[in-house]
């Protein structure tokens, strides 16, 4: 698969999006923000074949971590749009966001929206950093170098498992007469 052009102000748009979305700051933390948009571009993938933005996620200790994320909260910041702030929740310390301005909707299609509402409520309502962070440690995860390149297309790898020798042994059995009938019939019309 091709590698999608990264879409900086979309991403930004994505990131204001979320941090509109979350009524207490305490809720979404820099780890809870990045697994959003890795779990919207995964589910993005598997519906529609593409990501959101482009993003490019690389393995950390914390799982996928999206590479412009902190930029386009920067500039974010810069443009006003954006606060962050260091927090704390539960004795750990945290990077939490406030929104200043509404997020603009006209770069994102109804199916990312409709995603990000549903990751947001599920990561946010049922999930602290470590949950979801232990949650992100997956098969990929584990094969993937630190700061290797964790592409989103993983969502099919299950799609794509070879035969087994079960599978193979069984495909090369020869048809029994019912059987071809029933696929000659249907063949047929």
């Amino acid at each position: 698969m091709q590698k999608p052009k990264l879409e900086r102000e979309k991403l930004k748009d994505i990131i204001l999006y979320v941090v509109s979305r979350v009524e207490r700051p305490f809720d979404l933390g820099a780890v809870k923000l990045h697994k959003i948009l890795w779990f919207t571009d995964l589910a993005l993938m598997y519906r529609a074949g593409t990501t959101a933005c482009g993003e490019t996620f690389i393995k950390k200790p914390r799982g996928p971590w999206g590479s412009h994320v902190d930029k386009a909260i920067k500039a974010l910041e810069k443009e006003g749009r954006l606060v962050e702030k260091p927090g704390s929740l539960a004795g750990f310390n945290q990077r939490q966001f406030f929104a200043l301005v509404e997020p603009d909707l006209t770069r994102l299609k109804a199916i990312e929206i409709s995603l990000l509402e549903q990751i947001i409520g599920t990561v946010c309502n049922s999930h602290t950093a470590s949950s979801i962070s232990e949650l992100t440690h997956d098969d990929l995860w584990e094969r993937t170098p630190e700061n290797g390149v964790m592409p989103a297309d993983c969502v099919f790898d299950g799609l794509r498992a070879p035969p087994s020798a079960e599978d193979w042994a069984w495909a090369q059995q020869p048809v029994d007469a019912e059987t071809k009938a029933e696929l000659d019939a249907w063949m047929a019309g």
